[in-house]
């Protein structure tokens, strides 16, 4: 009996450490899961920084002091540069003819276009090459009429800046052929550059 009573008090004792065992190992793995837990939001934490901090390169870059600078007037000798360059690409383009007034080294009008542009604006360029040169099937020709107004770069003239992209020149101009005139040029500012867009001449 007393044998029994011993064996019963083992199994008692197996089982009293089989379940504490058991809950040292639940014990135990429940901090591994806590610390995962843990790392995966600290190694989360930064992504939700990131997104919440500023991205530099998506910011707008400080307007530099030439940008704030208010544009200049055009001077006396700009304007005086763009009606002089005018001039000196009317008449490069139509120096070289035959005797039948056939335009040497322009096989089209596009051609002659493609330089008037580098200095007047595209409705300008072409009602003046309307007016000074026709297109045939062997090349172009140069109209016998008058010439176009130039400046006159030895006598004084006015720039006006009606905006900081249009200026007009006005110039008073007398000639045997056209007599006494008032000459307004005006430019305009085309992709940062200085073109003619009209001359207008007033008789007095």
């Amino acid at each position: 009996m007393k044998y029994l009573q011993v064996i019963v008090f083992g199994l008692m004792l197996a089982v009293v450490a089989d379940c504490s065992n058991t809950d040292n190992a639940a014990g135990n793995e429940q901090p591994q899961a806590n610390q995962q837990e843990e790392g995966q939001v600290d190694n989360e934490q930064p992504v939700e920084q990131g997104e919440e901090t500023d991205n530099p390169a998506e910011k707008e870059e400080p307007m530099t002091s030439e940008q704030a600078e208010q544009e200049e007037p055009m001077t006396s000798e700009q304007a005086e540069q763009v009606l002089v360059q005018y001039e000196q690409v009317f008449m490069e383009t139509g120096k070289d003819y035959d005797d039948q007034f056939k335009i040497e080294g322009y096989s089209s009008m596009q051609d002659i276009l493609d330089e008037y542009e580098t200095i007047m604006t595209e409705a300008w360029a072409v009602g003046t090459a309307d007016i000074h040169f026709e297109q045939r099937e062997d090349g172009v020709y140069l109209k016998p009429t008058e010439l176009p107004v130039f400046l006159e770069t030895e006598q004084p003239f006015e720039v006006n800046q009606a905006d900081e992209n249009t200026v007009e020149v006005i110039q008073q101009q007398e000639s045997d052929l056209r007599g006494n005139m008032q000459v307004t040029f005006t430019l305009v500012k085309q992709e940062e550059q200085w073109k003619l867009q009209s001359t207008h001449l007033e008789r007095q």
